[in-house]
């Protein structure tokens, strides 16, 4: 879906796997590399954090 959603709007596609971000600053940091016509998936959200 992903996919063709970006196809039509010729977007660039990022996944953000936030297990691998540090901290907030380096999220911003990725947040801010991206182009303006992109979208960032983040799958797995749940997993980023520890939840009880």
């Amino acid at each position: 879906m992903i996919t063709a959603m970006a196809n039509l709007l010729c977007y660039v596609i990022y996944d953000l796997e936030l297990t691998a971000v540090k901290d907030n600053t380096e999220l911003r940091r990725l947040l801010i590399e991206t182009s303006s016509k992109s979208i960032i998936a983040i799958e797995d959200i749940d997993c980023s954090m520890d939840l009880t």
